[in-house]
């Protein structure tokens, strides 16, 4: 269930930055009462736990530089990076994370030192299905999909394209990327209202 798992995780993205803090510290128990009971045997033999110090570490500099990179891009006004990557750092440690980077730079440095450990079969087919995850959605909302997912490849760092097989389109495309998903964000902003209205109404 890739899709109901990337929902999930926009989910615990969402309460953890709009809700309250009792929403949040209630978001990161449940989110280690579930890295709790996942544990198994990847294809090559090594056993594995979702509570696994790096895994953890892996996956949050993942989010957050993901994050980051893509509101220093779309967002309309400056992002403080430093305060951002602090801020999830708060977030890491209520998930069990340890010692999470807290600073755009330091995030850079961890993040460089997953780059050997990055790629294979498992990770080009993931890649793949979130390019196109062909009869996951409905057909009315593959173009709105199709729009994100361009412009979250093009966000990529250049050394990811070939080690997950995701195209590396020239500068004249990614700029019609950027306006198509500019566009449908604004789009969706008018849609949705004001974000305060909107958080307001989500955790009324």
């Amino acid at each position: 269930d890739p899709l109901g798992r990337l929902q999930r995780t926009n989910m615990f993205v969402t309460t953890t930055t709009f809700g309250s803090t009792q929403r949040a510290e209630g978001a990161a128990r449940l989110v280690r009462g579930v890295h709790d009971r996942v544990s198994g045997t990847a294809p090559d033999g090594r056993p594995y736990r979702a509570t696994d110090p790096r895994l953890l570490l892996w996956v949050h500099v993942g989010l957050t530089d993901s994050m980051l990179v893509a509101a220093q891009h779309y967002h309309r006004r400056p992002v403080d990076a430093d305060g951002y990557v602090a801020e999830m750092a708060v977030i890491g440690e209520a998930v069990g994370v340890v010692d999470p980077p807290r600073s755009e730079a330091a995030l850079a440095e961890v993040l460089d030192g997953f780059r050997a450990d990055v790629g294979g079969e498992h990770a080009r087919d993931v890649a793949g299905f979130l390019q196109r995850p062909s009869g996951a959605l409905p057909p009315a909302a593959m173009p709105a999909y199709l729009v994100l997912a361009r412009a979250a490849t093009d966000l990529l760092p250049p050394w990811a394209h070939p080690v997950l097989g995701t195209p590396d389109r020239v500068p004249a495309l990614r700029r019609l990327d950027s306006l198509a998903c500019t566009s449908l964000l604004r789009t969706l902003h008018v849609v949705l209202g004001p974000r305060s209205a909107s958080v307001e109404a989500a955790y009324a």
